[in-house]
């Protein structure tokens, strides 16, 4: 029988199923220097979506890129994050602004 309880066990598992993806691929990204752009790119545009999965997704993937545990990200893309997702950002000036983003 499905539940709130059992979509939302489902849910979750789902979601560290992705994570776990974007772990691998930022392992492989750390040792290719040609790809780490591409995936800087991919990332800052992700930060756009509406979507808070991506975006958490997409902070997780800037800061392995960045080799730090927080990803460093302009004002402007700060200031539109959910709260939650206010915990892996930071703000900073080598961000740039977000229309370089």
């Amino acid at each position: 029988m499905l539940t709130y309880k059992n979509c939302n066990a489902y849910f979750r598992f789902l979601i560290d199923g992705l994570e776990l993806v974007a772990v691998l691929i930022i392992l492989l990204l750390r040792y290719s220097g040609k790809l780490k752009e591409l995936a800087k790119m991919l990332a800052r545009n992700a930060l756009k979506d509406s979507c808070w999965q991506v975006k958490s997704a997409a902070l997780l993937l800037l800061a392995a890129i960045e080799g730090d545990t927080l990803a460093i990200v302009p004002s402007a893309i700060y200031d539109n994050l959910s709260s939650p997702l206010k915990f892996w950002a930071s703000v900073g000036s080598e961000a740039g602004t977000s229309e370089d983003w």
